[in-house]
């Protein structure tokens, strides 16, 4: 029985992908704001650089893997980028930003939400890990998007973190 167990332990180490995310302090969020926007985010990430329009951030525990990003985007941008017509929803302008992810077969887009208030939420795997994406249009030509990327579906409670609060100035 013992050896099974070990067994098991090491096949299933080996079919994961980095370390496993600490477990999200609800009491611990902090806010990370610039000019055109606030977000918030779990106390245990790093903010790697702010920009004029721009946040980064990353986790100590995988910093070259667990990864998050904040910034305006282009939808009309990506859905010609991606070879789609316009003018086109968000939900398309989702689907467009996995199909350029995936051009070099790198991602796979598992799930699109509609969320109240038309933000549009997205989950899938990228390269050897996770993705998950928060598109909140606001123009055809303007909105603002989330992306945290994790080693494993672990990570998973840290982007509901980063999705919980984001807070766009016009």
């Amino acid at each position: 029985m013992r050896r099974l167990l070990i067994g098991t332990l090491l096949i299933a180490a080996a079919c994961s992908t980095g370390p496993a995310a600490p477990e999200v302090d609800p009491g611990a969020i902090l806010t990370a704001c610039i000019d055109p926007f606030c977000v918030a985010y779990p106390s245990d990430w790093m903010v790697a650089e702010k920009g004029a329009d721009f946040i980064s951030f990353f986790h100590p525990l995988a910093p070259g893997e667990a990864r998050a990003t904040i910034a305006p985007v282009n939808p009309q941008a990506i859905a010609e980028s991606a070879g789609g017509s316009l003018p086109a929803m968000s939900e398309e302008v989702v689907n467009y930003f996995w199909i350029l992810l995936d051009i070099n077969g790198a991602s796979t887009v598992e799930h699109v939400e509609r969320l109240t208030g038309g933000a549009y939420r997205s989950a899938g795997s990228y390269e050897k890990g996770r993705l998950w994406h928060l598109l909140i249009p606001d123009t055809a030509e303007h909105a603002v998007a989330v992306e945290v990327r994790g080693p494993n579906d672990s990570w998973e409670p840290h982007a509901e973190v980063f999705f919980s609060e984001v807070e766009v100035f016009e």
